[in-house]
């Protein structure tokens, strides 16, 4: 087979669940034999993932806390991505400089967006048309697209028409998750679990009026919140409630199979998600979801066969659906079947080989 160098230009290499899937295509990709480079800024690199020893990391200058200087990173970007057959860009930010970087003949550019109009909406005015402008216009150029979902696919098509991109549907690492222990039958003990992000698209807000709604219903749970983001924490304060929280944060995917595994089922509140691996992961550690309907997870989400589906910005139904499944053992135990035998369909060593079978196609 045919071996090819290959730079991923990152802002951060931290947390995310995106930085997550690129470190295990990239892991992946080195495993077979391929020169596998990774460049971001230098305080931003601190994986809690897993990294292969064999892929380069090569940094830009410090970032700070300062957003405004990502930009002399972008520019450092065009100049310090080396002489590759590819370049993999993976948000619209980093789009751009990859692009110039192949233009000055750098290595052919390939465009992977894991989230489309996920980040606009955070922002207001100007600067979410601004934003909006920019990654609309990411996608006019005749540039190879990978999308993990038919939602992409769609929202690909719907900014250009004549775009070229293969679909290739992301999956689980083999053993990683999977149920690991019984569920409490103890139903004043049923736990919610919830990732708690502060960006406006994920429902923080509407998770919130969910809650209260469930609380004023007087039903019996408890909540278990992953959230790195300390600052939004203080927004679940239901002491007078007398809901018990238990809050994790950095967790690598031992830890987080467990969680998965005990708690009663998983809360998605997202308006827009590309393809959202929790809710695969939970389904895969036979735990069902209720969730809003936010485009990529219908790739493997069936609405009353393997999880419950409710319109987003709606949290009056996502707190019916919640309510629903909290007291019926018998559809959480269809949902749970179901969900273990969808996840099985959805293997990360599937999605990378058709990766890098495509990518293959271009050298």
């Amino acid at each position: 087979m045919q071996k090819f160098s290959i730079t991923i230009p990152m802002f951060s290499v931290k947390h995310h669940g995106g930085t997550r899937i690129l470190l295990q295509l990239a892991n992946s990709l080195v495993e077979k034999g391929h020169n596998v480079i990774i460049l971001t800024p230098e305080d931003k690199y601190a994986p809690i993932y897993p990294v292969d020893k064999r892929i380069q990391i090569k940094f830009t200058s410090r970032v700070g806390e300062e957003k405004i200087f990502y930009f002399k990173t972008l520019i450092e970007f065009i100049f310090k991505i080396p002489k590759v057959d590819f370049i993999l860009a993976n948000f619209f930010p980093t789009f751009y400089p990859s692009l110039l970087a192949e233009k000055i003949g750098k290595g052919k550019l390939i465009y992977f967006p894991q989230g489309i109009g996920e980040t606009y909406p955070s922002f207001k005015g100007i600067a979410s048309l601004f934003i909006k402008t920019i990654e609309t216009f990411s996608f006019k150029f005749k540039v190879p697209i990978v999308t993990t979902s038919q939602y992409q696919r769609e929202s690909v098509l719907k900014l250009n028409k004549n775009a070229f991109f293969k679909k290739i549907p992301f999956g689980l690492l083999e053993n990683t998750f999977y149920p690991e222990f019984k569920l409490d039958d103890n139903k004043n003990k049923k736990k919610l679990l919830y990732f708690a992000r502060k960006e406006k698209i994920k429902g923080l807000d509407d998770f919130l009026e969910a809650l209260n709604i469930l609380i004023k219903k007087n039903l019996k749970f408890e909540l278990w919140l992953i959230s790195r983001e300390k600052e939004i924490l203080s927004k679940f304060d239901y002491s007078k409630e007398k809901i018990k929280i238990k809050t994790f944060s950095s967790l690598d995917d031992k830890e987080l199979r467990r969680i998965y595994s005990q708690v009663y089922l998983l809360v998605n509140s997202s308006w827009v998600e590309g393809f959202c691996l929790p809710v695969l992961e939970a389904m895969a550690c036979g735990t069902p979801s209720v969730m809003t309907d936010s485009g990529g997870p219908k790739e493997y989400a069936i609405h009353n066969y393997n999880c419950l589906i409710v319109p987003p910005k709606r949290p009056d139904l996502l707190a019916k659906a919640i309510q629903k499944l909290l007291l019926d053992e018998q559809l959480r135990e269809k949902l749970t079947t179901n969900g273990l035998e969808s996840a099985k369909k959805y293997k990360f060593s599937k999605f990378a080989e058709e990766f890098e079978r495509f990518l293959l196609d271009f050298k």
